[in-house]
């Protein structure tokens, strides 16, 4: 579940479920974009995940094996996101 704050006020603006198969979902890294984009790791699987303001749910937004078990650090830096 990613939660969209209203930083000024403190109130909810967005709650996204996700949705993504029968899977169980850890959301773990998050890297924020200036335009309020989110990318959002997934510990038990091998997707990052993209929830922004103009999109209804998260998307995925890449999926690569090597993001699997830890194993993100050989893929690509999160940095590169923002």
């Amino acid at each position: 579940m990613v939660h969209q704050f209203d930083v000024a006020s403190g109130k909810l603006v967005k709650k996204w479920i996700l949705e993504h198969g029968n899977e169980k979902h850890v959301f773990n890294d998050l890297a924020l974009t200036a335009n309020g984009d989110a990318f959002i790791s997934d510990s038990n699987s091998d997707i990052v995940f993209h929830a922004g303001p103009h999109l209804d749910k998260p998307e995925v937004w890449v999926v690569d094996p090597r993001l699997k078990d830890g194993q993100w650090y050989r893929c690509f830096e999160m940095t590169i996101l923002l």
